[in-house]
């Protein structure tokens, strides 16, 4: 209600004159009436659920750890790829995703140093290779797939 009553004064403000008092007024309204995506909070808790589980599968003893039946490479780069992935998808633009790649390889070494510390798990220097690798290829797979959705999207338009 309030947000619909300060909307229309400031719509009536703006139609009477140009002020700047107007101008300002007409950023609060576009800001105060801009869509939600409820979806967005449902992706932001997803990502963070992703991140928080790829920290409890590394760091949990090796004889709680469920089993998947895949090679332990596989598994890392399975893992960190899907993560990756999801993340990567969040935002467009280079930098970000860069971030993200960057971000869970730093994030996979810590973990494999803290593996030292946790009973039946032992840190390899090839596990975070492959881990960091399907960090980076999430990535990139993600980019590609955007790229070749806004190029098909601007054809169809």
């Amino acid at each position: 209600m309030l947000r619909s009553l300060f909307a229309n004064n400031c719509i009536a403000a703006i139609r009477e004159n140009a002020s700047p008092h107007a101008v300002g007024c007409l950023h609060k309204v576009e800001f105060a009436i801009e869509p939600r995506m409820s979806s967005s909070s449902l992706y932001r808790f997803a990502s963070w659920a992703v991140v928080l589980a790829l920290a409890l599968l590394s760091l949990v003893p090796g004889s709680v750890r469920p089993q998947t039946g895949l090679p332990g490479p596989a598994e890392h780069f399975l893992a960190y790829f899907l993560t990756a992935a999801l993340l990567g998808a969040g935002k467009r633009g280079t930098a970000y995703r860069i971030a993200v790649a960057v971000s869970l390889s730093i994030v996979s070494g810590i973990f494999e140093l803290l593996q030292n510390f946790v009973p039946g798990r032992e840190a390899g220097a090839f596990d975070f290779i492959v881990s960091a690798g399907g960090a980076a290829c999430g990535v990139c797979a993600i980019a590609i797939a955007c790229h070749y959705m806004s190029a098909r999207k601007q054809r169809c338009d």
